[in-house]
C-alpha cells in the first residue's frame, strides 16, 4: 500500500514473477501482500505459481512511472529501491531510503 498503490487505489494487477525460477508448481493459491497489514495491502493473489520458500524474492514487473511517486512513507515505512531491467542488465536508478532519511 505504501511502495506499490496502484492495486489498492483501482485494483491494478502486476506480472509477477519469481526471480529464480524452478519447474516446481504449487498446488496452493498464493496472496502477495505488503508489510502494511491493512485490507488494501494486498497485490494480487496467484493459482499454479511457483513453489516457493521463506525469503525467496519475487518481482512485481511493470509497475511504470507512477510506481514511485504514488508510494508514500505511512507509517514512517522507508521507500524502497527502484531497479531499471533493460534485457539482462540490471541499475539501481534509486537507494532504498533509510529511516535516518525520514528524521
Amino acid at each position: 500500500m505504501n511502495d506499490l498503490m496502484r492495486p489498492a487505489l483501482y485494483g491494478a494487477n502486476h506480472k509477477t514473477l519469481p526471480s529464480i525460477k524452478t519447474n516446481q508448481k504449487s498446488k496452493k493459491i498464493y496472496e502477495f501482500v505488503g508489510p502494511i497489514c491493512e485490507s488494501t495491502d494486498k497485490f494480487t493473489s496467484l493459482k499454479n505459481f511457483q513453489k516457493l520458500k521463506e525469503k525467496d524474492i519475487i518481482m512485481m514487473c511493470d509497475v511504470g512511472a507512477y510506481g514511485m511517486s504514488l508510494s508514500s512513507n505511512y507509517n514512517v515505512r522507508p521507500k524502497p529501491a527502484e531497479l531499471l531491467i533493460e534485457g539482462s542488465k540490471i541499475r539501481i536508478i534509486k537507494k532504498r531510503q533509510k529511516h535516518k532519511d525520514l528524521m
